[in-house]
């Protein structure tokens, strides 16, 4: 692997490596994004009530009061 000045052209070797620098990790950091907003929409389109009665089915629901007042 050559370093930018070494190419043929400098210009376009620094041109290209300044874009691959900044691409790369533009675009991963687009993906992620999209990825973590589709997981929140997801959960945001779970009404209120609907997701208490899920956490509450999961849980096995409340259980009797304690005898001992605490």
């Amino acid at each position: 692997m050559a370093a930018p000045a070494n190419c043929p052209r400098p210009r376009l070797g620094y041109a290209l490596s300044l874009t691959g620098w900044l691409l790369v990790p533009g675009l991963t950091g687009a993906a992620a994004g999209y990825i973590i907003m589709r997981q929140i929409e997801r959960r945001r389109s779970t009404a209120l009530g609907e997701l208490l009665r899920q956490m509450r089915a999961q849980s096995g629901g409340p259980g009797p009061p304690s005898g001992d007042g605490t």
